[in-house]
């Protein structure tokens, strides 16, 4: 029953949720869908384009590896190590093959559905700006994979426990949201763990078109480390080593709303969210204060904010610290009831890093929205 959903973004989600479940009922058409604001016709296009640049960036990487292996042969280097050399410029080839595949089946197995009563809109280059296949590919494996499960622990479990201690037994009568949700995972084990409905929104189409890919096949095989700018103390072993994509069989069956654009453009809108849920989300946002206070309209009085990450510069002109945060959610209602902080936070895999690790310093931020407090004024964009 989603008859509640209509809160995000407004009361137009019913009748694209109405066409959804029709869609579901359909054995031929069982990819999830995403609701896009976006022109249809853009959106594919865009995800070809994102496919071929991937397939050239990977041509370059190989005639790269051809130059090294011709190097090493110019000064006399043993036989051996050229024709590893060589080999790997092989690897290359092959391993960028089955990538661009991948992508190629992800995308185009995804479903796309207009958003109700929205006007159509090209993709901008600031919605634009995660559209990358190598980012892709990397939170894919981050979300989806086993080797994935070691950070996942350290952010998205965490954020899901402390949810989970906030709602405590809830069910479809609760109502979440997973802004930035990036390739899905965490949503998809809110819903799970707590049987509720759930609405994930991201402004990368790719990233939701992969998303809504990868719900179709199930299980797709990648290899994610091939761009790593660094070899990894095996040398270029790690490199080539394939990973296995795969939705557990209680992920399978859960529906998630997903929603392709930036939360931050409904900020004016009131919403009925007994929780927000961001986990590296807020050091990618174009304005922090903006951000906060989406995320303060998004709740209802008395509900519950959770978030873990860092505050990397990345569009945000701004270099916010963990106390200012505090400060912005304050300033709009929100009382903290949970503040930690910590370092040396792993955003990837290291078997996907190799050589290079992210090691981040984290906030966890847990608060609730006061009943009876009112949003102070507040700057909306941090560049005043």
């Amino acid at each position: 029953d989603h008859r509640d959903l209509h809160s995000f973004p407004t009361r137009r989600l019913f009748r694209s949720i109405q066409a959804i479940e029709e869609k579901r009922n359909d054995p031929s058409k069982t990819a999830m869908v995403v609701l896009t604001a976006a022109n249809l016709a853009d959106l594919r296009p865009r995800l070809r384009f994102l496919t071929e640049q991937y397939a050239h960036d990977i041509s370059r990487v190989a005639e790269a590896a051809k130059l090294r292996a011709k190097t090493l042969e110019e000064v006399g280097a043993a036989t051996e190590v050229v024709r590893a050399a060589e080999l790997e410029t092989e690897e290359f080839v092959r391993g960028g093959s089955i990538n661009r595949k991948a992508l190629f089946e992800l995308f185009t197995s995804a479903t796309f559905m207009p958003l109700e009563g929205v006007e159509s809109a090209g993709v901008s280059n600031e919605a634009a700006f995660y559209d990358d296949a190598g980012q892709v590919l990397r939170s894919l494996v981050r979300d989806w994979t086993t080797e994935g499960a070691a950070v996942r622990a350290t952010s998205q479990d965490v954020a899901l426990a402390r949810l989970v201690q906030c709602l405590g037994e809830c069910g479809q009568a609760t109502r979440i949201l997973v802004p930035g949700c990036g390739l899905g995972r965490l949503a998809f084990e809110i819903a799970s763990r707590l049987g509720c409905q759930v609405v994930a929104s991201d402004e990368s189409a790719a990233m939701l078109a992969a998303l809504s890919g990868l719900l179709k096949h199930q299980q797709l095989a990648v290899l994610p480390a091939l761009h790593a700018t660094a070899p990894g103390i095996d040398d270029n072993t790690s490199r080539f080593r394939p990973m296995e994509l795969f939705v557990p069989l209680n992920l399978q069956e859960q529906q998630v709303t997903l929603i392709h654009g930036d939360f931050t453009n409904e900020s004016d809108q009131r919403s009925d969210f007994d929780a927000v849920v961001t986990v590296f989300v807020l050091d990618t946002v174009r304005s922090l204060p903006a951000a906060v206070k989406s995320i303060s309209a998004a709740l209802r009085p008395g509900g519950h904010w959770v978030n873990i990450g860092p505050l990397k510069q990345h569009r945000e002109a701004q270099l916010w610290s963990f106390g200012q945060l505090r400060a912005l959610a304050e300033a709009h209602g929100l009382e903290v009831l949970e503040e930690e902080r910590w370092s040396g936070c792993e955003y990837l895999p290291r078997e996907l890093s190799l050589g290079v690790r992210e090691l981040y310093d984290v906030q966890l931020l847990v608060a609730t929205l006061a009943p009876c407090k009112k949003a102070t004024a507040a700057p909306d964009d941090g560049h005043t």
